[in-house]
Parts: structure tokens; sequence; C-alpha cells
């Protein structure tokens, strides 16, 4: 790594699926480009007075490149909202993973939310894709709280105006 690093001019590193003990078998090795950024969280839940289960739910997925969080909360409380927010965090986690723009596939889920029940199934949407080498964040709000993003001496807020998912036709 540090022979490729000093032949390419940039840091590389073994790819995430790449063998961490080398011996004396011939076995290719991928090298990648290392990312700019890391990231470090954390998650706090907390239950509405007298409820045993929240109706928020969370995914965290990491690719090469990306890393996604995605927060769902399910309108009301209890085990019928947390159903709700968790069908809205899976299916957006895999059309993502399967190469869906965060995009098409907050359309994609929000029309599944339509179809599925005649009362109506919403919850809120709120996606944060960070691209690791560049530093920037994307943000896809549906009927979703403010985001506060703090730095040293400022903060900034991302808001939403849009309804909660499963409840227009059009997203």
């Amino acid at each position: 790594a540090r022979q490729l690093s000093a032949a390419c001019g940039c840091t590389m590193v073994p790819a995430k699926d790449s063998r961490a003990v080398l011996n004396s078998e011939w076995k290719t090795i991928l090298f990648t480009e290392d990312v700019a950024y890391k990231v470090l969280y954390g998650v706090a839940r907390v239950t509405k007075e007298k409820e045993t289960v929240s109706g928020d739910n969370y995914a965290c997925a990491c690719t090469d490149d990306q890393f996604m969080m995605c927060l769902s909360d399910g309108m009301g409380s209890g085990p019928e909202a947390c159903r709700e927010s968790e069908t809205v965090v899976d299916l957006l986690e895999q059309f993502v993973m399967s190469g869906f723009s965060r995009e098409t596939a907050a359309r994609m889920v929000n029309s599944a939310l339509v179809l599925q029940r005649k009362d109506g199934m919403f919850s809120s949407v709120d996606v944060c894709s960070l691209d690791l080498y560049t530093g920037v964040c994307e943000f896809v709000k549906a009927g979703a709280a403010t985001t506060f993003i703090r730095r040293s001496n400022w903060v900034e807020t991302i808001t939403s105006t849009s309804l909660a998912a499963g409840l227009v036709q059009q997203l």
C-alpha cells in the first residue's frame, strides 16, 4: 500500500473485502484510494410515555464511497407506527443499495405506501447521504423534522416543506 501510494500520488488502501493476511500463495489484492472522511455515529432511542416500542426506525449503510443514514418516524406510537417506519427504512435501504438514486427510492417508497392500504400508511422520511471523498452531504426529506448542522461557530438548518411519505400520490 505504501509503494502504491507513492506511485499513485494518493493514499491507497486494500479494498474492504481483500485478504488481511498475506502468505506464499499467489493472490490478487484490490487496492482503492482511501476516503478523505470517516464517519463515527451513535444512536439513542426513547419511547413515548407508557409505550414499550418506539415508532422511529433508522438504518445506516456504507459503501466504498458513500455513507447513508435514513430515519423514519411512523405516525402515532407503538407497534403499528414501528412497523410502518420499519417498512419505509427497509424499502429505502434496499432500493438505494440496489443502485437507485435516493430521490427515486423515496418516490418508489411513497408509491408503495399510497397503494398499500385504503386508510393510508404514512411515515416521515429523512435521508442523509455523505460522499466520503468530497464531504458533500445531500438530504432527502419528506415530512421530516428540521436537521441542524453544527460547526464550530455557526449552525445551518435543513428543513422540509413536503408532507410525509404515503400521504399524497406525488412526493
